[in-house]
């Protein structure tokens, strides 16, 4: 009888240890799944964090740019709302204004230089044909008559002579008691801004945008055609409406049912 007990004791010891060892192996198992699963989360949101970083300094980068080719146009825009102001504003005589063709060549991509009155007629141009035509409608002369500011403003694309793409860029002119008087307009010709940005890398799946506060395209690329003027994803025109400071991130997809971008906006 003892030794039958012994014999049945002896047999319970290897299946207790094997249950012993499987339960070991799955608790490892468990546990390296856990940190593995930790590990790709980390990597995750480490990839995510750098993806972020990666796209606010890219976009600070082109922001600042973009600002530094529009400073030449602003201040030459500033210089010419002195002279004209100075001189008697749109309605001055020809002469005043013949500055306006060495201005225009001294600006690279300027299509065309200018001067509007107070009703939105042009009154001198660097193109003699237009002189006399209407500039009321424009996004650029009605925000010109919304305020005493004569901060640089960036009008809507439009279609000039040859159906080239241009950029209208403008400053206020003031009377000498400091009422509206017209404007000064220059025609950017934005080819010189598009192959910049066609020379940046934004990744396999990146895209490059730059808007006009109305929601429309200005430039994206990659891209086959050319887009300028084209109504921005709706996502990055909500972005860019709620926009304040500096800029921001936005975790989302551009177009309904679309996948999700990660975006830094200025």
């Amino acid at each position: 009888m003892p030794r039958r007990v012994f014999r049945n004791a002896a047999k319970k010891k290897p299946d207790r240890l094997r249950t012993s060892v499987n339960a070991l192996i799955g608790g490892v198992f468990v546990t390296l799944s856990l940190l593995l699963a930790a590990n790709l989360w980390w990597r995750h949101q480490e990839s995510l964090r750098l993806g972020e970083a990666r796209a606010a300094n890219l976009a600070l980068i082109l922001g600042e740019h973009l600002s530094l080719t529009l400073t030449a146009f602003e201040t030459t825009l500033r210089q010419l709302a002195q002279h004209g102001e100075r001189l008697g504003g749109p309605r001055a005589p020809a002469s005043a204004w013949a500055i306006l063709s060495a201005m225009r060549e001294s600006l690279p991509g300027a299509g065309s230089i200018s001067v509007v009155d107070e009703s939105g007629t042009i009154t001198h141009s660097t193109i003699a044909e237009i002189v006399g035509q209407s500039r009321r409608d424009l996004y650029l002369f009605q925000r010109m008559t919304q305020g005493a500011t004569d901060d640089l403003i960036v009008d809507k694309p439009f279609r000039g002579r040859g159906g080239r793409l241009l950029i209208p860029l403008g400053r206020r002119l003031a009377a000498p008691d400091g009422s509206f008087a017209g404007g000064i307009v220059v025609a950017f010709e934005p080819e010189l801004l598009r192959g910049f940005f066609k020379s940046v890398d934004v990744g396999t799946n990146g895209r490059l945008w730059v808007l006009h506060p109305a929601g429309l395209v200005l430039f994206r690329e990659p891209s086959g055609g050319d887009p300028m003027g084209q109504p921005a994803p709706a996502a990055l025109g909500e972005a860019f409406a709620a926009a304040r400071g500096d800029g921001g991130l936005l975790r989302a997809p551009l177009e309904p049912s679309g996948p999700a971008y990660l975006t830094a906006y200025r």
